[in-house]
This record gives structure tokens, sequence and C-alpha cells, in this order.
């Protein structure tokens, strides 16, 4: 079992001030690579992240506060909802929204029905933020 199987949950407060209890990241990124049932190769082709990353989520070893880019990466790959992107930004310690790049990535995924990261990068680029998977060539 990872070690991030012990961590606890935290308590966050959603708009209206209500407290909720959020799964830290390592644990909801988890489920749902689990509950899409995804391969290593198809995961890292979709979110051009790591077969290590992939390794790292599938133990319950990935670090609870990733980068903000990884968890949209994630998101945009496996082509979660809002909500559940919202869910798995607010469990890394992020709200999406309050600067330019944060709802940038907040109106990509909610238009998120097929985006690639190469689609996401072109509106990056085009507002002039920075790119998803920097490490990707820019012709």
């Amino acid at each position: 079992m990872g070690k991030a199987y012990g961590t606890p949950a935290s308590i966050e407060h959603d708009s209206s001030g209500s407290e909720r209890e959020t799964a830290p990241f390592s644990l909801l990124s988890a489920k749902y690579v689990l509950k899409l049932g995804i391969s290593k190769s198809e995961f890292c082709r979709r979110t051009l992240l790591s077969e290590k990353t992939y390794e790292r989520i599938k133990y319950g070893q990935l670090a609870d506060r990733p980068k903000p880019e990884t968890v949209m990466q994630f998101c945009v790959g496996l082509g979660l909802s809002l909500e559940e992107s919202e869910n798995l930004f607010n469990a890394a310690g992020y709200y999406l929204g309050g600067c330019k790049l944060h709802e940038a990535y907040r109106e990509l995924l909610s238009m998120n029905d097929s985006l690639t990261i190469y689609e996401c990068n072109d509106v990056l680029r085009h507002l002039e933020l920075p790119l998803l998977a920097r490490w990707i060539e820019i012709s």
C-alpha cells in the first residue's frame, strides 16, 4: 500500500461557507485513473505525463501538491468534467480563479469535451500564458 493512503482528508470551504471533506490529491487522482481503466501508455499519450507519474498515481505515491500544469494536463488528458477538475485542483491546494492563468484553465476545462493538451497550448500561447508540457518543442 502506498504511503498516501494514510494521508488524512482535508477540510475545504465551499462558496456558501459550508465545510466539505476533500481527499488528498494522490488518492483522488488514483480514483479517476481506476475509474477510467486507462492503461499506462494511453495515460501518457493523452496527458503527456511520464510513465513514472502514472506509476506514482497508481500506487498512491504522487505528491499531494503537484504543479498546477501537471493537474491541468491530468484533467484535460482524462477528459474530466469541470466539477471533477475543480475537485482535483482543490485537493492539490489550488483554486481555479484569482489569476489569469487559473482563469484560463477554468475556461478551457469548462469546454473540455475533447480538448487535447496541444489545443490547450494553442489557446495558452495566444493568451501569452505558460504552456502545458513545456518540454514539447514548439514549431
